[in-house]
């Protein structure tokens, strides 16, 4: 059907001439008919032959016909019209006794049903040419779509909050994909709950335990995937706990000018937090200086003798605990200094003399 025909050939005698006719006994034509191959079907025609001198009878007819095969009904499908990047597209082709299956100008198949994975994603058409028992073709196409695989991108956002606030947010960014939903679990992963949320930005508020939160990604029909997990702990306000010589108290007292092994080691205790700087100062002073690199729970003898105290000096610790942002200070310790040239006033007493039992009064 539709092919393109040539004329009609018929071989006579070397001296005769032919004669063409489109019916049994219509006029005759010099000219071969070329068929008609719009429709399907048969066309008979007749040809005869006449000596070319004219002095002899023209022969009988002599019949040809010509058949126009239909071209097959191909059909082509798919099991799924849309996929996901690697994985098949199983085709089926129907109508013909044999095929061919093209990916543009590349062959993919030969057989009526093949499983063909394409490269990449994006938008196909897959055609199959069809031969049928007269070796005639057709063919027919089929769209597919091939899906980019899911890329659940990654979460960020802070990983503790303070209790007397536990807010905060997170934001997906690197995906691939739409954002179903976010998820949160209190048992480490273990269960996870949904969260109605679809946008890359999640906001948390009303914290009460440590919680994990993550984000489920999906990319048309690909598999979902879940981003990375963030668990956030609650960070309890900071208390800045007590100060204490070991074996004194709060209050050391040393003599100006003391010798060389005179301290005792000054402990912390009951902080809630962790420390961040030691800090110090004279008592005639205002401002507070910082013990460099020191975050321990005690500041050694030898610490403190290193700092050529001269004066009465006070001690306190700076306490910060997570998130929170406001920081706790310790109680503070003092180690006092008595200065050497102490002498007292001169002690007066009234009156002078008294009986046993009566009372005086001393000043100074």
């Amino acid at each position: 059907l539709n092919e393109t025909a040539v004329p009609l050939t018929a071989t006579g005698i070397s001296s005769a001439s032919l004669n063409w006719y489109d019916s049994e006994t219509g006029d005759a034509s010099t000219t071969a008919p070329t068929p008609n191959t719009s429709n399907p079907g048969e066309t008979t025609y007749w040809v005869s032959q006449t000596p070319s001198d004219g002095l002899g009878c023209e022969s009988e007819r002599a019949e040809i016909t010509v058949t126009v095969f239909a071209l097959p009904p191909v059909t082509a499908s798919v099991e799924e019209n849309i996929i996901c990047k690697g994985s098949p597209a199983e085709l089926t082709a129907t109508g013909g006794v044999s095929y061919i299956w093209y990916d543009g100008e590349d062959v993919i198949g030969d057989e009526a049903s093949i499983s063909h994975i394409p490269a990449v994603a994006g938008d196909y058409t897959f055609r199959v040419v069809a031969t049928d028992e007269n070796g005639c073709e057709n063919f027919a196409d089929v769209n597919v779509q091939v899906d980019e695989n899911t890329v659940a991108g990654s979460i960020s956002g802070q990983d503790s909050v303070c209790i007397s606030s536990p807010s905060g947010s997170f934001t997906l960014e690197g995906n691939t994909g739409d954002v179903q939903r976010w998820e949160k679990s209190t048992d480490g992963g273990a269960t996870w709950v949904e969260i109605a949320e679809t946008t890359s930005t999640y906001s948390f508020t009303g914290l009460t335990t440590a919680t994990s939160f993550r984000a489920v990604v999906q990319n048309g029909v690909c598999d979902e995937v879940a981003s990375n997990e963030i668990e956030v702990i609650i960070d309890p306000l900071p208390v800045g706990g007590e100060l204490n010589f070991a074996g004194v108290g709060r209050i050391f007292m040393i003599c100006e000018n003391a010798d060389d092994g005179y301290a005792v080691g000054l402990n912390l205790t009951g902080i809630t937090g962790e420390v961040i700087a030691w800090q110090y100062r004279a008592s005639s002073g205002t401002s507070w200086n910082t013990i460099p690199n020191h975050t321990g729970l005690t500041l050694t003898d030898n610490q403190i003798e290193a700092l050529n105290i001269s004066e009465t000096t006070i001690f306190q610790v700076i306490i910060s605990s997570g998130a929170c942002s406001q920081n706790a200070y310790s109680k503070t310790a003092i180690l006092s200094v008595i200065p050497t040239d102490l002498a007292p006033s001169p002690v007066s007493v009234n009156p002078g003399v008294v009986c046993i039992g009566e009372s005086v009064t001393l000043s100074s």
